[in-house]
């Protein structure tokens, strides 16, 4: 929800269908959204690439569904597209993020407990 600056969920009612959508504030611009285990509690937790305010949103799933309230850390100028993956090869899942603006990308990498040391750009 890019103009409101939320993320909205919808949990699987388990027959096709979907419980009434829930959001949350996901800060300024928010453009891609990843899904994936942040913290390695088995849980999906949420990344958001925010545009406007050149930063990523990371949201950890309270174990039921409901997350918790976004904390933001800084991702390059422009950023419009988030990816989850192991990129230091250490088990846990770090950010990869495409600053459209700059056309570069930036690499968070996961402190192992589901926050992120700070950006490193590369050119692409």
């Amino acid at each position: 929800n890019s103009y409101d600056d939320n993320v909205s969920v919808l949990l699987n009612n388990g027959d096709g269908t979907f419980a009434a959508h829930v959001t949350y504030g996901a800060g300024n611009g928010p453009h891609s959204v990843a899904i994936g285990d942040l913290d390695g509690d088995g849980d999906g937790d949420l990344a958001v690439a925010n545009s406007y305010d050149d930063n990523v949103s990371v949201l950890l799933n309270n174990g039921d569904g409901t997350f918790a309230a976004h904390v933001t850390y800084g991702a390059g100028n422009g950023p419009y597209s988030v990816a989850i993956a192991d990129l230091d090869g250490d088990g846990d899942a770090d950010l990869a993020v495409a600053n459209y603006l700059d056309d570069n990308v930036s690499v968070l990498l996961n402190n192992a407990d589901g926050t992120f040391a700070a950006h490193v750009t590369y050119g692409v």
